[in-house]
């Protein structure tokens, strides 16, 4: 499956329907974390469009950190998610939806590790 395709597509929602006066999760972060994901995937069995989504739409919901549900905001950004792949993404295939939603929750999850080992909380990960 191509997908450039894709990568334009929910670039072209965001931009159009995602505003956030939040720098640090503007067009390049998407990108960054797409970028990143393709280095971390090689050679993994997974399905690239559901990484791509994810990737795009994993802070669809994010609260601020003084927000009494910030720990939900990856389920809050999952479920959002699905909506906006079956009302605006109808030919997404129904099949990965509950993966991109895994996906987009574990991130958080992930988040969470990291953030408890030492020095867990910088840029080259755990």
């Amino acid at each position: 499956m191509e997908l450039a395709p894709w990568q334009r597509r929910f670039e072209a929602w965001l931009t159009k329907n995602h505003t956030s006066d939040d720098a640090a999760h503007d067009m390049s972060h998407f990108r960054r974390v797409w970028m990143t994901a393709q280095k971390l995937m090689a050679g993994q069995p997974v399905n690239p469009l559901v990484v791509l989504t994810a990737c795009y739409f994993h802070d669809i919901v994010s609260l601020p950190k003084n927000h009494p549900e910030r720990g939900q905001s990856s389920q809050l950004a999952a479920r959002k998610t699905r909506d906006i792949l079956q009302r605006d993404f109808p030919d997404f295939p129904a099949q990965h939806y509950a993966a991109v939603e895994h996906a987009i929750e574990s991130a958080q999850l992930q988040r969470r590790d990291c953030a408890a080992k030492p020095g867990g909380k910088n840029r080259s990960g755990c």
